[in-house]
């Protein structure tokens, strides 16, 4: 199923934010790898600082976002909305119940400067392509998988596996929206462009799909969790 309700999404995110126009923005900033090495990496971030309370993740819903680092980091089911309960994602096959934060954004996340491929490395040229249990962190038998976002370390791989996941169909909204400013002082990000394709969210549609955002034409899509697109990673600040 293909809906063309990006417009939607964005026209919902600046009206709640019209009494505050810098209420989300990309910045540059210098931030600290969580990875033993330590040290800094430049990342393209989203701000998003200024947007009402019930638009914005709080602490636990940010730390309810993806498992911690000692379980694998692997990210969890988000539904649309809270009016449809999914329960135990597909028999408790995933062993996680859905969580209704997808109409929330994280405050501010950067993004990887890259696609990310199956091996969790950064891919040049967007060569890689992935079902969304390689993305998410899961075999498609759902079993712990260090895949995807779920084995990805940023940058120069800095970070500790397990600080990344994949963003919900908000957050990949917002993404999309800030695509042209991103690019600004890739020079200090090494930030790639995205692909005119789909790219996966973290969001539940139903039975086997997840949604993604079609970089090109503005379309939400369903998607079926098997079929192979895109995916960048982001990282709660």
């Amino acid at each position: 199923m293909r809906i063309n309700i990006l417009g939607l999404f964005v026209m919902l995110f600046s009206l709640a934010i019209s009494h505050e126009a810098s209420a989300q923005r990309v910045v540059i900033e210098s931030v600290a790898n969580t990875g033993p090495g330590g040290g800094n990496q430049y990342y393209a971030i989203i701000n998003c600082y200024g947007l009402p309370k019930a638009s914005v993740k709080s602490v636990d819903e940010l730390r309810l976002s993806k498992q911690s680092v000692g379980d694998g980091g692997r990210t969890l089911l988000h539904t649309q909305n809270g009016t449809n309960p999914q329960g135990n994602y597909d028999g408790d096959k995933y062993g996680t119940t859905a969580l209704f934060v997808n109409e929330k954004v994280s405050s501010k996340f950067a993004i990887s400067t890259t696609d990310v491929g199956a091996d969790g490395t950064d891919v040049s040229g967007h060569s890689a392509t992935l079902d969304w249990y390689a993305a998410a962190g899961f075999t498609t038998g759902g079993e712990l998988a260090k895949t995807g976002c779920a084995a990805y370390k940023g940058r120069g791989a800095k970070d500790n596996a397990g600080t990344w996941r994949v963003p919900t169909q908000r957050e990949l909204v917002l993404i999309y929206t800030h695509d042209g400013q991103l690019l600004v002082e890739n020079t200090d990000t090494g930030f790639v462009e995205f692909i005119s394709g789909n790219y996966w969210s973290a969001t539940h549609e139903s039975g086997t799909n997840h949604w993604s955002a079609n970089f090109s034409n503005s379309e939400v899509i369903t998607t079926a969790n098997n079929e192979k697109i895109h995916v960048r990673c982001v990282r709660d600040l």
